[in-house]
């Protein structure tokens, strides 16, 4: 069956495996989850659901303390299908919340986990009976080491589902093709639009969704509904006097990635912005298409031939004519990142923000409540360990690199869980 985009993705319930009170969602899984955390439900006092399929889970949590007496069954239902459960080694108590970390679904043929934003959309497209597929994007994020993990895990529709994983990988998308953007054109296919090719081209300047300081949280922990970490990234110049903005893309979960798709997200929102629309011949245009504009005489810049990316397609099939509406960044300030966050995976540990600036990487440990860790000892690549100070605070000197080195730090602090984390600088 080919459901329409607006309609809800069809997810099975508990209601298929029996009598139950309520009627959880049975979840997919994608990913790499083995350092975050995701919600499981009660099937019985001992047994808990964990994926509408096969997967391994690799550490259980009752409440959020890690519990070791636990086994795993794969079982399957009177249809041929398959899902996974957590059977505990004793009872949970009543209102215990229990959560899990493991390995998403895989590709039935390769064997490798579904964690390219393309096969995830192609996923869901596939369990609502639809065909469409996103080579491009899929070629684009293996090239940029882009890759996602979460869950399928509540109602909503196909449409929300596909732009929550687009969101997450920095991607536009239609029905007929996907792409990242906003990125720099570098090659490939583009059509050349001249004076003959376009006509009634009309640039506006675009003021909507701007900024010049970026927040972006990822590294959604589901268990909590909080993202683990978050990225700040600011421009210079500051073109619209300071404004922040904050996003969070919930199926990202590496740091690397968010550095890079927050900067082009920033990119964008901070630069000198177009939209551009116009009409053609070409009636077979296409959103998440390239085009230029090579020496039209409606440019407001003369020898300025702008690249542009097709956000909009009307076509008028009588006249077999379009139009377009399209998007040009015309230029874009230098985007610098200025501060890390990482939240330490146990409620018995504080967050550790890191914020780097010339050269100097600054840890900031606060708890629960907002307020600094003291006398916390912050190692950093196997240096002798720091005490932050009053206000939680200690520095470390770092040799800036381009694209972010990784880097170890190793936290502890009385009356706290030890943590040891991976940063990029």
């Amino acid at each position: 069956m080919n459901r329409l985009l607006s309609e809800p993705l069809a997810l099975r319930t508990s209601a298929v495996l029996g009598s139950f009170a309520g009627h959880d969602v049975l979840s997919h899984r994608f990913g790499d989850l083995r350092q975050t955390r995701f919600p499981l439900f009660r099937l019985s006092d001992t047994e808990w659901f964990a994926a509408d399929h096969p997967m391994p889970i690799t550490e259980t949590f009752v409440d959020d303390q890690k519990t070791l007496g636990f086994d795993v069954q794969i079982r399957g239902d009177d249809v041929g299908n398959t899902y996974t459960v957590v059977r505990l080694a004793a009872p949970a108590k009543p209102g215990a919340k229990i959560s899990a970390s493991g390995l998403g679904r895989r590709d039935p043929v390769s064997g490798e986990l579904l964690q390219n934003p393309a096969d995830i959309m192609e996923f869901i497209l596939r369990l609502a009976g639809r065909d469409e597929v996103f080579p491009l994007l899929r070629a684009e994020c293996a090239a940029a080491g882009i890759v996602l993990a979460g869950s399928l895990d509540r109602v909503q529709s196909i449409r929300a589902w596909l732009d929550e994983i687009a969101y997450s990988s920095g991607a536009i998308w239609t029905t007929e093709a996907a792409c990242l953007y906003p990125i720099v054109y570098t090659g490939g296919r583009r059509v050349d639009l001249d004076r003959k090719a376009a006509y009634s081209v009309k640039p506006a300047s675009q003021l909507d969704d701007t900024a010049d300081v970026l927040h972006l949280s990822y590294d959604m922990n589901d268990a909590t509904g909080q993202p683990g970490q978050f990225v700040e990234l600011t421009a210079s110049p500051q073109r619209f006097g300071g404004i922040v903005v904050e996003r969070t893309l919930r199926w990202l979960r590496q740091s690397a990635n968010a550095e890079t798709i927050g900067k082009r997200m920033l990119a964008r929102m901070a630069g000198e912005r177009y939209t551009v629309t116009y009409s053609t011949d070409q009636y077979r245009m296409r959103p998440c298409r390239w085009t230029r504009l090579v020496d039209h005489p409606q440019w407001f810049a003369p020898g300025d031939d702008p690249t542009l990316m097709t956000v909009a397609v009307d076509v008028d099939l009588q006249t077999k004519r379009a139009a377009v509406t399209a998007e040009t960044v015309r230029s874009s300030p230098a985007i610098e990142v200025t501060a890390h966050s990482i939240a330490l995976p146990s409620t018995t540990s504080p967050a550790l923000a890191v914020a780097f600036s010339d050269g100097v990487a600054t840890f900031t440990a606060f708890d629960q409540h907002g307020d600094p860790v003291k006398n916390a000892l912050v190692s950093l690549d196997g240096l002798p360990a720091k005490k932050t100070n009053e206000e939680g605070r200690v520095s470390f000197n770092v040799a800036p690199a381009s694209p972010p080195r990784a880097h170890q730090v190793v936290f502890a602090a009385p009356g706290f869980l030890s943590q040891t984390l991976q940063i990029f600088l």
